[in-house]
């Protein structure tokens, strides 16, 4: 199975180039070119250990007279040991790092991926020495693990790494939305004409729409793990399956599609909203008003709910004000029919915030009325 795998790098020609600067390894512009891009890699996250110390290991090489003789701002020899050890150090110090391995010593470990034993007491010297380890096998150290690093990852990953091309996850949203919504209108259409379960539908073409609707669940991409999340409780998506589907009436199915629609409005992905209104506006405009309410109740419901009620209504008067669009009419009578819904909703609410005063007004008098007729405990004893 392909891995898969988060790298800072744009594309494969961008890590190519690098690669390709690394093999004029004589050329101290080229190499110092490929520091700066593997340090902006490094600094950007989620940079395999290999570039990383790749990176650490020709900085130095770069400041060293011994590689570059014409290296004007050359480091001085204490420096460069320190340098040297310290990226070595850290270097070796990861195979300790590899839970699967514990059981072996570190040179074992070194031994197993082919890295060879006297660096690796090299680096012991480095860590439990009383002085560092001379200037010379340190450079011949690094010089190894470079060559190492060359064979076991530069040369395997220019063979090996391919572009992943992510889907355009905008694209595929606003399809599966569409198709949703699509399904929900014939759903409808079927139930007016009294068909009682999915089984039952005469058309074929609208009973294959509504047997896929488990693939039009909402799915987020997550891109730290590059894989897709679907947004579903668990204790219905057995509902999904299409053996199940045949079996529900029309309109529990409808029921479900609308609680397939609702993640869609909550992250309002792919202008969700923007593809709803123009189904609003498409469907039914020979309808009476009635009847069109009836069919989007629901969602309108599930909108509001969501907080995307003012989105649906500015749009709708952009459609309305626009006196060159076909649905120019259509868009007023929904703008005022929205608004009167608003309306009717803030008169219900301000009604019952009413009520719930005199409730409480109420509720309040009738406890200051008892406790005021409540005698006290040693008259009601006597």
């Amino acid at each position: 199975m392909t891995k898969v795998r988060r790298v800072p790098w744009k594309n494969r020609f961008e890590w190519l180039e690098v690669y390709n600067m690394l093999q004029n390894s004589n050329d101290l512009a080229e190499t110092e070119k490929a520091a700066q891009h593997m340090e902006l890699w490094i600094e950007r996250g989620h940079c395999p250990p290999a570039v990383e110390y790749t990176c650490r290991f020709i900085k130095p090489i770069c400041r060293d007279p011994y590689f570059f003789s014409s290296q004007s701002n050359s480091e001085s020899g204490t420096n460069l040991q320190v340098q040297y050890a310290t990226s070595i150090l850290r270097f070796i110090n990861i195979l300790g790092e590899v839970e699967s391995e514990k059981s072996l010593s570190l040179n074992a470990r070194a031994l197993k991926i082919g890295l060879p034993e006297w660096v690796v007491n090299t680096r012991h010297q480095i860590s439990h020495g009383s002085c560092l380890p001379s200037l010379d096998l340190l450079r011949i150290s690094v010089d190894s693990l470079l060559k190492w690093l060359k064979v076991n990852y530069w040369e395997v990953e220019k063979h090996a790494m391919k572009d992943l091309i992510l889907p355009d996850t905008a694209f595929l949203f606003k399809d599966k939305f569409s198709q949703l919504l699509d399904i929900y209108v014939h759903l409808h259409e079927v139930s007016s004409k009294n068909t009682k379960l999915v089984g039952a539908i005469n058309s074929q073409d609208i009973k294959e729409k509504v047997l896929k609707l488990g693939q039009l669940q909402y799915q987020l991409f997550r891109q730290e793990i590059r894989t897709w999340e679907t947004t579903v409780m668990p204790s219905v998506s057995s509902v999904y399956e299409p053996t199940q589907l045949v079996k529900i009436t029309i309109l529990t199915t409808i029921q479900l599609v609308v609680r397939t629609i609702k993640p869609y409005f909550e992250h309002e992905t792919a202008n969700a909203t923007e593809i709803f209104v123009c189904f609003l506006l498409q469907d039914g405009v020979d309808e009476d008003i009635d009847t069109r309410i009836k069919r989007w109740q629901p969602l309108l419901a599930a909108l509001h709910a969501k907080g995307r009620f003012p989105i649906l209504l500015n749009r709708m008067v952009d459609y309305a004000c626009n006196e060159q669009s076909e649905y120019h009419k259509h868009a007023a009578g929904w703008t005022i029919l929205l608004l009167k819904s608003l309306l009717k909703r803030y008169k219900a609410q301000k009604n019952l915030t009413s009520y719930h005063a005199i409730v409480f007004h109420l509720q309040n008098e009738s406890s200051y009325i008892l406790l005021k007729n409540r005698k006290p405990c040693s008259q009601r004893t006597q």
